[in-house]
């Protein structure tokens, strides 16, 4: 795979002699492959709308991550959950606002709308009650979890 792609890296997606590395190149070769570039962004404009949002995802997710993977061994996963609330509560305030009473992001679905719901759903598995606050969000989570599309891979609940 590294003849393939010397940027292998975890995430990757083999498809036939393409082998693609990390998410959000996965994300546009979906895109692609499903022909749905709507799925990109209409135009521009809305290209950098997009970028602009998954820039503010990229600043939370470390944040995320930290608290997944490396928690802090000094202090009970309560006290972990309430630092993370703390410092995460302006990232979700942010996202809130930007979605506003829009169902999507960008007002119609895109790609971002799948990264933060996911987002979105493992702050609810970490602590069902982290998105409370933000039902707006939530909803979006809801929203896409339950597109007829996606019905088959959510029915399978390894999670």
């Amino acid at each position: 795979m590294l003849l393939k792609n010397p940027a292998i890296n975890l995430p990757y997606l083999i498809d036939g002699d393409n082998v693609i590395a990390e998410s959000t190149a996965i994300i546009i070769y979906i895109c692609h492959k499903a022909n749905r570039l709507d799925l990109l962004g209409r135009d521009a404009k809305e290209q950098v709308w997009l970028a602009t949002v998954f820039g503010i995802a990229n600043d939370f997710l470390p944040q995320l991550s930290d608290l997944a993977y490396e928690p802090d061994c000094n202090n009970s996963w309560e006290e972990s959950l309430k630092t993370f609330s703390e410092k995460s509560s302006s990232y979700l305030k942010k996202f809130s606002e930007i979605l506003g009473e829009k169902d999507y992001f960008c007002g119609k679905i895109t790609w971002i709308d799948f990264v933060l719901a996911e987002t979105f759903q493992v702050l609810m598995l970490m602590n069902p009650l982290f998105l409370d606050s933000f039902t707006n969000l939530k909803g979006l989570q809801k929203r896409i979890w339950g597109l007829n599309e996606l019905s088959g891979y959510f029915s399978l609940r390894w999670i």
